[in-house]
């Protein structure tokens, strides 16, 4: 049987439509068959958890929760609290992990008090400014260190290291009047008025 040119192209044409259908229509019933195998994974639930107790319990040491105990029911399986526990530093309402460690703090631990550096630690304690007696005879400003001025009636060790930086801002000549202290941060005319009788230049 003989076929025109464009015969034989509309044959192709359809076969082409045919493979391209049957080859689709495998694709998407694949699809639909892989999801419907597709196995359903159920979780588990969670096991028993192993934890470590310790600190201020009565019985330290490995204690085995149930799942959903908590952190209080971890403490009462040590034996409970001692005395010196201090429960308010736990959340007792925690789900502790397998493998948790629970340390139970005492009440009396305090924290280490941190040492004052020697640069800002002020000689023997002074008595209360309106107590504090001046030290004999005139200071000099320009001469006296803190600590003699620290001895001036409303000064300070912080006012004494005020008025030596101040000191040392105005050069090598120091103090040229009395007058000058009111420009140190803290010296009001009333507190002037006590010390100017007392020091000198």
């Amino acid at each position: 049987m003989y076929f025109s040119r464009w015969e034989h192209v509309a044959l192709a044409g359809l076969i082409l439509a045919i493979v391209v259908g049957l080859v689709f229509g495998a694709y998407q019933y694949g699809r639909r068959s892989g999801q419907q195998e597709l196995p359903v994974v159920e979780t588990a639930p969670a096991g028993p958890a192993l934890v470590h107790v310790a600190g201020e319990v009565k019985r330290p040491g490995l204690v085995r929760l149930a799942p959903g105990e908590r952190v209080a029911q971890a403490i009462e399986k040590a034996g409970g609290a001692t005395p010196a526990a201090d429960l308010q530093a736990l959340n007792l309402a925690e789900e502790p992990l397998d493998g948790t460690k629970i340390v139970v703090p005492a009440r009396s631990a305090r924290p280490v008090p941190v040492p004052v550096p020697a640069s800002f630690a002020s000689a023997p304690a002074a008595p209360a400014p309106a107590a504090r007696a001046p030290a004999p005879g005139l200071i000099n400003l320009n001469r006296a260190g803190p600590g003699e001025l620290d001895a001036l009636p409303g000064i300070g060790p912080t006012l004494a290291r005020r008025i030596c930086e101040y000191r040392r801002r105005l050069g090598p000549a120091g103090f040229r009047s009395k007058e000058q202290l009111l420009d140190v941060a803290g010296i009001g005319p009333k507190k002037y008025a006590d010390i100017a009788p007392l020091v000198t230049l």
